[in-house]
């Protein structure tokens, strides 16, 4: 069985997340959901068929009230994904989103929490920027640290972001400053959007699409934290300033997309 985010994380860490972030991006609702619909994929693809530890997981749908009340099923396939998007998006007359789109969902095993996604992306124009936070609950079967290191790839393909990173609970309120870096236990940095890491000390760098990848040396918060304070050192930005200039999207070799 794999190790779920309890067993692979510090002892009183909560959950363990990957926040992408990406400027403006004229894209269409079709673009959305497909995305949208290969990260529920990916995420339910993680967890090993007939786990004990997660029995029978299924998604439901984020937009419904969650408190006592039932939680009808997401879209269960790409069609009906596009439909709901295109039901939530508002577009141009050339189909273009106008503004960002909400999207997200829960993956429930029996009546506990697994995981999710949330989001507002497909913005054209924005000053905040487009974002989509995975959030891993303690009973998701994360694995090990080069299985989480798949899944953050296949993830960052799917959405082509500027930034993203694997973070923590623990990591997101002990590192001092931490929305001030990129720093995490996993980071990608675009090329357009970021520029190229300087040589660190605390992570290892490689390339990965049109952009670098970095993860950490020592898997702890405090490895967090060295990284986060030599990124701040190193005068290296923790976001896209301009996110109203339209994007240049990296691309992703097609092994990983």
């Amino acid at each position: 069985m794999k190790q779920t985010v309890a067993e692979l994380l510090p002892e009183n860490d909560e959950y363990a997340y990957i926040m992408m972030v990406w400027g403006s991006r004229r894209e269409r609702p079709e673009e959305i959901a497909a995305r949208g619909w290969a990260t529920m994929a990916a995420l339910k693809d993680a967890i090993p068929a007939n786990d004990p530890q997660v029995p029978a997981p299924v998604w439901v749908d984020a937009s419904q009230d969650l408190y006592g009340h039932d939680r009808p099923p997401a879209p269960s396939s790409l069609p009906a994904m596009q439909d709901q998007t295109l039901e939530r998006a508002d577009v141009d007359d050339l189909g273009n989103l106008v503004g960002g789109v909400r999207m997200g969902s829960y993956l429930i095993s029996g009546e506990t929490d697994v995981a999710s996604y949330s989001g507002n992306v497909g913005a054209g124009r924005t000053y905040v920027g487009n974002t989509v936070t995975i959030r891993f609950l303690p009973d998701y079967p994360l694995g090990t640290e080069e299985d989480v290191l798949r899944l953050f790839r296949t993830l960052v393909a799917i959405w082509a972001p500027d930034t993203a990173r694997f973070g923590t609970y623990l990591t997101s309120r002990q590192v001092h400053d931490y929305a001030k870096s990129y720093a995490g236990y996993m980071t990608w940095v675009s090329q357009s959007g970021m520029g190229t890491p300087p040589p660190l000390k605390s992570a290892t760098a490689e390339p990965f699409g049109e952009g670098t990848l970095l993860t950490v040396k020592e898997w702890s918060v405090e490895g967090v934290r060295n990284l986060h304070e030599e990124l701040l050192a190193a005068g290296v930005p923790g976001y896209v300033s301009e996110n109203i200039n339209p994007q240049s999207v990296p691309r992703f070799p097609s092994s990983t997309s």
